[in-house]
């Protein structure tokens, strides 16, 4: 299997966590090289909320929010 060159230069270990509750994150979500918290706009419309170059290193970093809201039927497209 040939390996897809936009993944070639990712580091060793490529974390992604997803969450439910902002309020109790079990999985450290914003600490994740990709967070993704499912969540509802004013509407009500289930989507979800993107956070990006968190780490958990020596020096533990907090992501940052990238996307407030995202529809589901976008996530896969964008995370890519």
């Amino acid at each position: 299997m040939d390996s897809h060159p936009e993944f070639a230069f990712l580091p060793r270990k490529f974390k992604i966590a997803v969450s439910a509750l902002e309020e109790i994150d079990r999985a450290a979500t914003a600490f994740h090289d990709i967070g993704v918290y499912i969540v509802r706009n004013a509407a009500g419309e289930m989507g979800y909320k993107i956070m990006v170059g968190g780490g958990l290193g020596r020096t533990p970093i907090i992501g940052a929010v990238i996307k407030e809201w995202l529809p589901r039927e976008d996530l896969i497209a964008y995370l890519e």
